[in-house]
């Protein structure tokens, strides 16, 4: 039976005891950081996501919202949605490509004050005059509604 034979003999000396070396602590030490840190990069990816999308759904209803109010108001439709707290709420009014500059369609920008990044647009054709408002009902309330955008 052959044993093998190392050039460099293992001693322990007395009352020492059997431990790891400071090199395998130190890679597991690595190893756990980049556990720990790919963790914690998902937990916050997470969190932004949610935010998103708590968002997104917080700005659908203050889309329709603000469509009930531009339909049933009877004030000026440039003050629809203005002053509602944590959004920022822009109001344009598009004129028409004829030349005529007659209004024809509303256009609300919203985004939350925290995240301005992120916009949603909501289009309403605008108001008919008082004497073509006749038999028009609800038609075109909701011509297009553009969904949320992150510049």
């Amino acid at each position: 039976m052959l044993r093998a034979v190392s050039a460099i003999p293992r001693t322990r000396a007395k009352g020492s005891i059997a431990a790891f070396t400071f090199i395998e602590i130190l890679v597991s030490l690595a190893i756990l950081i980049i556990v720990v840190t790919t963790i914690l990069h998902c937990h916050v990816a997470i969190i932004g996501a949610e935010e998103r999308s708590r968002s997104i759904e917080d700005s659908r209803l203050l889309l329709s919202r603000i469509a009930g109010e531009a339909w049933m108001s009877t004030s000026m439709v440039e003050t629809v949605g203005q002053g509602i707290e944590g959004w920022d709420v822009r109001f344009e009014p598009i004129a028409s490509a004829d030349g005529t500059n007659q209004v024809t369609w509303n256009r609300w920008t919203i985004s939350p004050t925290n995240n301005p990044l992120i916009e949603a647009d909501l289009y309403l054709k605008a108001p008919p005059k008082k004497d073509e408002a006749k038999g028009a009902g609800m038609k075109g309330l909701w011509d297009v509604i553009r969904p949320f955008r992150q510049q």
